[in-house]
């Protein structure tokens, strides 16, 4: 009754999480279904902007930041004997494009690069993390082929949406979003060689992905291009690979 009273939309995405949290630490799975569903239904209704200190600001980093916290969460969290493993991953990926970003900002195509460790994180034996006395995906589910198979199907959609929203930045002449694109790209590259095997096909595509970096290094600023430079060292170290 009290949260959804509440008029600040972002106090109540967080209290929405913070009482899921709380319900999965003490087991009650129903609840924490329930408050993650009304969290995600409410993606779409935050305003592009807000007022802060009499000051039109907008909405999407502090959006941004607060996906990444349930993107964080979603680790844990099992999934429906009847909706199945992803069903919130799904809605998620059906509520983002609800809100009104700006492609520009680059603020979307990051959360998108953010949900690839959530979702390779599914596919290990045993998850990286848990809460006691909760059976997450990897006890439910084992690593079934089905399982599996779904869980691939996710994350190409991802990557195919990274993919596209990188492009649409490519094809902007601004300065500024040729410095943002190439951030994204090394975000991207170094999301691919910490939670992806690197097998002929990822490795090739991160070393075009590196290409494609290089073509903005004149224009980078001097943290991105040691962001660059590290990256390029390594992939360097990674078998087979050269950029």
């Amino acid at each position: 009754v009290t949260v959804p009273s509440i008029e600040d939309i972002f106090r109540r995405l967080e209290l929405l999480l913070h009482c899921a949290q709380v319900a999965l630490l003490n087991q009650c799975l129903p609840q924490t279904d329930t408050f993650l569903k009304a969290t995600i239904s409410l993606i779409p209704d935050v305003p592009t902007h807000e007022e802060i200190d009499y000051k039109r600001v907008s909405t999407e980093a502090r959006l941004a930041t607060f996906l990444r916290s349930f993107l964080s969460f979603l680790v844990v969290v099992p999934g429906h004997p009847t909706h199945g493993p992803f069903y919130l991953i799904q809605g998620l990926l059906n509520a983002m494009p609800r809100y009104e970003w700006t492609p520009e900002t680059g603020h979307r195509t990051a959360v998108y690069i953010d949900m690839l460790p959530l979702l390779c994180a599914y596919s290990q034996r045993k998850l990286p993390y848990s809460v006691e006395r909760v059976e997450s995906n990897d006890v439910l589910y084992g690593g079934s082929n089905d399982y599996m198979e779904e869980l691939q199907e996710h994350k190409a959609t991802v990557m195919q949406e990274v993919i596209s929203q990188l492009t649409e930045l490519r094809e902007s002449q601004d300065r500024a979003v040729k410095i943002r694109q190439a951030e994204l790209v090394l975000q991207l590259v170094n999301q691919l060689i910490m939670t992806y095997k690197l097998d002929t096909a990822v490795t090739s595509f991160v070393i075009k992905l590196m290409e494609l970096a290089k073509k903005s290094k004149d224009i980078l600023p001097k943290k991105d291009l040691m962001l660059l430079e590290s990256t390029t060292e390594i992939l360097a170290m990674q078998p087979g690979t050269s950029a």
